[in-house]
């Protein structure tokens, strides 16, 4: 009896232990940040934008940063942008109506954050939605941009047009590692545009939430799985008896 609670005892400390260890890590943290959100409106034909542009260099956890424009006329063509940047999402809205003009809209949201690496892998995962609502013939388009920089060199740096239905999510992963010592760089980019003939309307919306987290090593996954069978084998044992 006294050796099964020895041994339970030393799985459950060791168990402790790994996840003590797997989970300190967590999420990788930035050691600045820096949001830019712009929205842009056309009603034609005067072809005059309104715009709404700020660009701001804060503190980690000093987002969100929001920004915002919006032009109309009297007989009810509407355009307006909307876009947001948070410490781990970003939001645009490209929102068009044409009754008397055509009217047109853009958002853009931009998240950049420094951090330093430690050598240890490290993975970004990204979820990138959008949700469409629109009649007649109207012309919207999503872009997600994703750039990672260790130093000056280029670890990803891709695009991703939104395929699929509205609705729809798309789930991204990518992998890398920062040398120890060396400021890595995160950006993330979100552009919607929309564009409504007259008789035609469109809400286009779209959002991407990241994280950049630390990928635990082969041992201590190892370890983590150890220490589980421990404790398996030890319930086993008392079932048994």
């Amino acid at each position: 009896m006294r050796a099964n609670h020895a041994i339970r005892g030393l799985a459950l400390l060791f168990l402790a232990g790994v996840l003590l260890e797997t989970g300190a890590a967590g999420a990788q943290s930035f050691t600045s940040s820096e949001g830019d959100a712009n929205g842009k409106v056309v009603i034609d034909p005067d072809g005059t934008p309104d715009m709404a542009s700020y660009s701001v260099l804060r503190p980690p956890n000093a987002l969100p940063l929001q920004g915002d424009a919006r032009k109309q006329t009297q007989a009810g063509s509407d355009a307006f942008a909307f876009s947001s940047v948070e410490a781990d999402s970003l939001s645009v809205s490209a929102e068009t109506v044409g009754v008397d003009k055509a009217a047109s809209a853009a958002a853009e949201a931009l998240f950049e954050g420094e951090f330093l690496g430690t050598g240890e892998p490290l993975q970004l995962d990204v979820l990138f939605q959008k949700v469409v609502d629109a009649s007649g013939q109207n012309l919207v388009d999503t872009d997600l941009s994703i750039q990672v920089m260790s130093g000056n060199a280029e670890l990803v740096d891709e695009i991703f047009p939104y395929p699929g239905t509205a609705g729809a999510e798309q789930s991204i992963s990518r992998s890398f590692t920062v040398p120890d010592g060396t400021t890595g760089r995160l950006s993330v980019l979100l552009a919607t545009t929309s564009r409504s003939p007259v008789g035609s309307r469109a809400d286009h919306f779209a959002s991407a939430d990241f994280d950049l987290v630390f990928v635990p090593e082969p041992g201590e996954w190892v370890g983590l799985l150890a220490a589980l069978a421990g404790l398996g084998f030890v319930a086993a044992r008392k079932r048994v008896r």
